[in-house]
């Protein structure tokens, strides 16, 4: 049984246009004269985001008239969502939220021995991969390219951790990749991706070793071993958390030794594991996603501007500011805390202008930025939405909505003038 990502991307990595069009790539050939009959066959239950989801609930013309029913498969599907979505007659269809890791069990028991395949989009192959649950990237590249889009893999990854198996041609317009995804070498390493947050300046092929207190940010003193974590977010505090002066690093790294689970930190996230055996650096995370949490339903291409009632504090007034985030988990904050009745969204935003950093958050518990939250003047462009996210523990989430209505209850106003 592998669980693999089978999707087709234009030659300048996008699965779709940013409004979710696959117009692209259906001038290049039909299904039948590539490898999906044999893959299909293999496959015994399919993972796929509500993107795509509803993709194939607005082209259920299409899907009738090529497979006779408005929906094409005959597998189990289990579809990330935190939003309600129609159901179609007749067909097994789960709708889940939250991890990934929390239903693969459900999904292998269902597949019965044969594959499972992540339909789309990138984001949620993404999670499988972070997980440590991806075995296989099939990749059909076609001979077009979009500018801009839904990308293909939204993460950063280094080799080896991908592996070249085949290529094949199919037709003028199309080739075929397969790539393995090795498994971290340690047999503690339950993930593929590990990061590494600090603010020591490093290389490809450096090592971070135990006893190199500057390079240990997060590190909870009780014990000579160096932090790493599979959760981005849990390096990027740690990095702005660290000692020395220079700029926060997050680095992807490999243990060369056994990883063990580093003692819980409540409050915010933190990296979880830890190895008494150096790190090797095989890369730095330069480029970042950027998020805001809300309960509005946007589509990619929509602005969100500034000028909206506040979530927090004296709603008589509009924001001068509209605010966004490079940490996921802030960004569920945001969704979380959101006014409204409509379900907390996630979106994947790009600011139109100047960016500074948000002063409600930025040295004020902690020192500099931890959670990586900015806000603009200008709008932020939404280019796509992620659509499976854990939320927080209810409890947590009524102790900071509490939090918040003592502050204003005590008349304290955010930062936004």
């Amino acid at each position: 049984m592998k669980i693999q990502y089978y999707v087709a991307a234009t030659l300048d990595g996008y699965i779709a246009t940013e409004d979710d069009s696959l117009d692209w790539l259906f001038p290049l050939g039909s299904t039948q004269e590539s490898s999906y009959p044999e893959f299909i066959a293999e496959v015994g239950a399919l993972a796929m985001g509500a993107a795509t989801y509803e993709w194939v609930l607005r082209h259920a013309d299409e899907v009738i008239a090529e497979t006779g029913s408005p929906w094409p498969y005959t597998q189990p599907a289990w579809v990330f969502t935190h939003r309600s979505l129609p159901e179609v007659a007749g067909a097994d269809i789960r709708f889940v939220r939250g991890d990934v890791a929390e239903v693969i069990d459900a999904m292998r028991t269902a597949a019965q021995g044969k594959n499972i395949w992540v339909v789309g989009g990138g984001e949620l192959a993404g999670q499988f991969y972070d997980a440590g649950l991806l075995d296989e990237l099939i990749v059909q590249v076609g001979s077009a390219t979009l500018g801009r889009g839904k990308p293909l893999f939204p993460r950063q990854v280094l080799s080896p951790v991908l592996r070249l198996v085949s290529v094949q041609q199919m037709g003028a317009g199309m080739v075929e990749l397969r790539y393995q995804v090795s498994r971290t070498n340690t047999p503690d390493a339950t993930h593929s991706q590990f990061y590494h947050g600090t603010r020591a300046d490093l290389h490809p092929g450096d090592q971070i070793t135990p006893d190199d207190a500057s390079n240990a940010g997060g590190q909870d003193g009780t014990a000579p071993a160096v932090s790493l974590t599979p959760n981005l977010d849990a390096a990027i505090w740690a990095a702005e958390l660290a000692d020395g002066d220079g700029p926060g690093r997050v680095y992807t790294v490999e243990p060369t030794g056994p990883v063990e689970d580093a003692p819980p930190q409540p409050g915010h996230p933190a990296m979880a594991h830890r190895s008494a055996a150096p790190l090797r650096v095989t890369g730095e995370v330069t480029t970042w996603r950027l998020y805001h949490g809300t309960r509005a339903a946007l589509q990619p291409g929509d602005l969100i501007q500034p000028g909206q009632t506040p979530n927090f504090g004296n709603r008589d007034r509009t924001t001068t500011y509209v605010y966004f985030t490079r940490t996921l988990d802030a960004a569920i904050w945001g969704a979380e805390l959101a006014a409204g009745d409509g379900p907390g969204r996630i979106y994947i935003v790009e600011p139109t202008g100047p960016v500074e950093d948000d002063p409600n958050l930025t040295d004020q518990r902690f020192r500099g930025n931890p959670t990586k939250s900015y806000r603009s003047r200008e709008p932020l462009r939404v280019t796509g939405e992620v659509t499976a996210w854990q939320g927080h523990p209810p409890e947590a989430v009524k102790a900071m909505q509490d939090g918040l209505a003592k502050l204003e209850q005590l008349g304290v106003e955010p930062l936004d003038d």
